[in-house]
């Protein structure tokens, strides 16, 4: 883990992420899990299928085309053979291309391979828009583990999704914390899109205060006990985190470990006029809700940890350093900075679930 006094980087925007004496976890951690299905892993399988289809089907439509050409006939059948076989060159086109940008960008210039960046996070965001419609009707929260499940061990982690969200967000991230060995992990549905940041945290306070309940009836601790909690949260997750880390903890005898924040507008987002008709919508967009957040974090829940997981091509968050700014104590405060992932994105990123996993498995060991 390296320390930097000052951090500069380019980023979308033209505006520069600076962090002053920030811990950055390294890109190539030794501990990142690399076992199991990967949504990468799946997506180069899909591309070879993909590719081989239409190599297959455009030599084919090609090779009647030609015989139909040359041999004069007069059929309906030249025209189609003809277009599919340009569709097929098309789409082969576009799969090689994507392939040669996947190893060629990290070599370019860095205004080029922003941009190609950009390009890549908007077409990967609306493939996640599309496949968080797919799952939305699955409800992850039914598979919450029960109070008397609760391994004392480790501590409870909830994951929050973010504005517009569901439990069903985090389908693939739970199963990554699963297969990684990390327990306890439950998510919330936060419900009606018009209600306030303060109407989630409560609804956040309610089940970690069942939860806590649960746990002193079968006996896994005690009343007077304090239950620690990590939060892992995509968007306006996090400021609900922030929100109940404020309001609720200390009168639930909780200790709020982390909170781990996938794009979240610590400091506002200017996108969020466009949600004014929701009430948390409007408190990420006006300074007063954020601000007072931020001067809170400053100096209350000192035993509170901060991971801000950001990328540069996040299309929500905007500015972008708003996704790193949350006025946090720099020695309890870690950041990550993603390249070419969108702000839907982070819910089946790889590199996303990589660091938030290795990430937990260190605070782990750090307390014991």
């Amino acid at each position: 883990m390296t320390t930097f006094d000052t951090i500069s980087e380019q980023v979308g925007d033209n505006s520069s992420v600076k962090q002053g004496k920030v811990h950055f976890l390294d890109a190539g951690e030794p501990n990142e899990p690399k076992e199991g299905f990967r949504i990468k892993k799946a997506a180069n399988k899909a591309f070879k299928i993909l590719a081989s289809i239409a190599l297959g089907l455009g030599f084919a439509a090609g090779a009647t085309a030609a015989v139909l050409t040359f041999t004069a006939t007069s059929t309906v059948a030249l025209p189609i053979a003809t277009t599919v076989a340009i569709v097929c060159a098309v789409v082969l086109a576009v799969l090689l291309t994507l392939k040669v940008w996947e190893k060629i960008s990290p070599h370019l210039p860095n205004s080029l391979r922003l941009t190609g960046n950009y390009i890549q996070s908007a077409v990967l965001g609306l493939a996640s828009a599309v496949a968080l419609g797919i799952i939305f009707p699955i409800d992850c929260a039914k598979s919450n583990p029960k109070p008397e499940e609760i391994d004392p061990k480790q501590p409870l982690r909830l994951a929050i999704h973010g504005f517009l969200g569901s439990s069903s967000n985090w389908i693939y991230h739970l199963y990554r914390f699963k297969e990684a060995g990390l327990k306890n992990f439950a998510s919330i549905n936060l419900g009606n899109w018009c209600h306030s940041i303060d109407d989630y945290a409560d609804k956040v306070h309610k089940m970690v205060v069942q939860y806590k309940k649960g746990m002193v009836q079968a006996k896994l601790i005690k009343e007077e006990d304090t239950l620690h909690v990590q939060f892992v949260c995509h968007s306006m997750g996090g400021l609900v985190a922030r929100h109940y880390n404020q309001k609720y903890a200390k009168k639930d005898g909780v200790i709020v470990d982390d909170i781990c924040t996938l794009g979240t507008p610590l400091n506002r987002t200017k996108v969020a006029v466009f949600a004014w008709w929701s009430k948390a919508g409007r408190e990420m967009f006006e300074k007063e809700f954020t601000d007072n957040q931020r001067r809170r974090a400053a100096t209350e829940n000192e035993e509170t940890r901060h991971y801000y997981i950001a990328s540069k091509c996040d299309y929500v968050i905007r500015p972008l350093t708003s996704a790193t700014d949350g006025n946090t104590p720099k020695k309890r405060t870690k950041v990550y900075w993603l390249d070419a992932t969108g702000h839907v994105s982070y819910l089946f990123s790889d590199k996303a679930a990589d660091k938030l996993i290795a990430y937990l498995k260190k605070r782990n060991q750090e307390n014991g």
